[in-house]
């Protein structure tokens, strides 16, 4: 599967430390209320929402990896293929090898991007990720621009004479 090309997205193990600026791909019902992007078939509970708030609050705030640590689970099959190859990462919502996944792109300049809510569909599918809306992914990035992290401050010492 080709990925899209999306400006400044990593394929990093863990976020950033730091505050990030987080964007949801939501959509639209009939009656013109804001969607979350939950997978096909896939109903989270009150309290699946109540920790994937509970994750975005840290994610603004600050990435603090302690904070963040009860989200990560080892991959027992080794490489997180999503991750190396899409860019995207998957966080467990409730508890480390719960079925409620938060499925995400982190960018170089502080941005999160949510790309779906849902269970291990994605894992699983052949190639992995198949039905992740990538494009709806590019299509969310490109509505908040991308501003590529300023260079490391200069050392007076490192200059030539």
């Amino acid at each position: 599967m080709k990925r899209p090309h999306i400006a400044g997205a990593l394929a990093e193990p863990r976020l950033r430390p730091g505050p990030k600026r987080v964007i949801i791909d939501t959509t639209f019902d009939a009656d013109g209320n804001r969607r979350l992007p939950l997978g096909t078939g896939y109903t989270p509970s009150r309290r699946t929402l109540a920790d994937l708030n509970d994750l975005i609050d840290i994610i603004e705030t600050d990435c603090d990896p302690e904070k963040l640590a009860r989200y990560y689970r080892a991959s027992t099959r080794g490489d997180d293929l999503l991750r190396s190859q899409l860019r995207v990462m998957h966080l467990h919502l409730r508890h480390p090898g719960s079925d409620d996944i938060v499925y995400l792109m982190q960018r170089d300049d502080d941005t999160v991007i949510i790309l779906a809510i849902s269970d291990h569909r994605h894992l699983e599918e052949t190639p992995r990720g198949a039905s992740l809306r990538l494009d709806r992914a590019k299509a969310v990035a490109a509505t908040a621009p991308y501003t590529p992290p300023p260079p490391p401050p200069r050392n007076p010492d490192d200059e030539d004479d």
